[in-house]
């Protein structure tokens, strides 16, 4: 392979330059973490400058600076810098390399204990099948081909004798939820409780309303569980849930902790399943290996997909439509409050609503008040 020199690289060719700023932090995968302080020329050569501990400083030829990525940490705490020649990069990556073994070996045993695992069916009678699909039928818009395809997949999961494990696909609209509250029917319908596991609190709060409204007519008992629970209030769910009293729990992750004991859970629902930790999710796995799990997501994580290709997991993909919904529209724009404004309106006129997403909060007071 033939290198062309520094100075005959063109900058914006280099895929590192298009994500980072001087001040940034960043990772050579052999030197560890260091400050990224720009684009530097040494004789014919231009190399990317990075400042590391004790003042050390590292000069990397554009031609290598795919070895070079931008620091992204869980946290607000800025990272430590390493030192060149102090062997800590060396450990610290032996050790995750250690770690991620340990988890990937973890999941194997998991998955493997799953597949072997024998649970009693929660569709086991013709009646039991009569009764979920009249509640799918219920429901108030026509089902899509692929929403009857999914309803059809659920049945033949929870009528079978091994855990189901089951992704399901879809963008936002496309009927996750629906297929998720059918399952949920199935398996309360039986006896069993549901456990509806969400990233965020907004999140549950939309899902309690929503479920509470598609079972208005069954006496079903559904709660909800997160940090704006009270302390009593929190008592009194987990008390009620260990007794079985709970039919279907909603929740954050705090569902996850060990205080919360399930009397008979029989189905694990985890919406956005792409938001939460691999140890989050596999933890319910884990604890609960015989229980049935339905996992939801729009942008399914490559880990995710690798497993259902592979046949680890089962998929469903609803991609059509609901009926009557246009197809979406997306413009590109460079920033500008007077197009702003008119698309607003228009949504405003026509009696829709808008989502504003801005991506700093140093100055989202600003965007409000213009």
């Amino acid at each position: 392979m033939l290198f062309r020199s520094g100075r005959d690289l063109d900058r914006g060719s280099v895929a590192i330059l298009k994500k980072i700023l001087p001040g940034d932090y960043v990772v050579h995968i052999d030197h560890g973490i260091g400050i990224f302080k720009g684009v530097v020329s040494k004789g014919n050569e231009e190399y990317l400058e990075i400042d590391y501990a004790k003042e050390e400083r590292l000069f990397v030829p554009l031609k290598t600076a795919g070895k070079v990525s931008k620091y992204i940490g869980a946290g607000k705490r800025k990272p430590v810098l390493t030192g060149l020649n102090s062997g800590v990069w060396k450990r610290i990556s032996n050790r995750a390399k250690e770690d991620i073994e340990n988890i990937a070996k973890e999941l194997l045993q998991i998955y493997a204990l799953r597949k072997i695992m024998e649970t009693k069916p929660i569709l086991k009678s013709s009646k039991d099948i009569s009764e979920y699909w009249k509640f799918a039928e219920s429901f108030e818009f026509s089902d899509t081909e692929d929403q009857y395809l999914a309803t059809k997949h659920i049945e033949g999961d929870l009528s079978q004798s091994k855990p189901m494990d089951r992704l399901i696909v879809g963008d936002v609209g496309f009927g996750k939820t629906e297929i998720s509250m059918r399952a949920a029917f199935a398996v309360v319908n039986s006896g069993y409780q549901v456990a509806i596991l969400a990233p965020t609190t907004v999140l549950v709060n939309q899902h309690l309303k929503v479920f509470k409204e598609r079972f208005k007519k069954y006496p079903f008992n559904i709660q909800s569980l997160s940090r704006i629970n009270s302390k009593k209030e929190r008592e009194e769910i987990l008390k009620d849930l260990s007794k079985g009293k709970i039919d279907i729990l909603i929740g954050t992750h705090s569902i996850i902790s060990k205080e919360v004991i399930f009397k008979n859970l029989g189905l694990i629902v985890i919406d956005e399943e792409q938001k939460f930790g691999v140890k989050q999710k596999e933890a319910l796995k884990r604890s609960r290996v015989n229980s049935h799990v339905l996992s939801m997501t729009a942008t399914p994580i490559p880990r995710t997909l690798n497993m259902a290709l592979m046949g680890v997991r089962d998929i469903t993909v609803l991609a059509i439509p609901p009926y009557g919904r246009k197809n979406i529209k997306n413009e590109f724009h460079l920033f500008d409050w007077d197009k702003i404004t008119a698309c607003i309106k228009r949504e405003l006129t026509r009696g829709g609503q808008v989502y504003f997403l801005h991506n700093r909060i140093s100055n989202i007071n600003f965007v409000r008040e213009e």
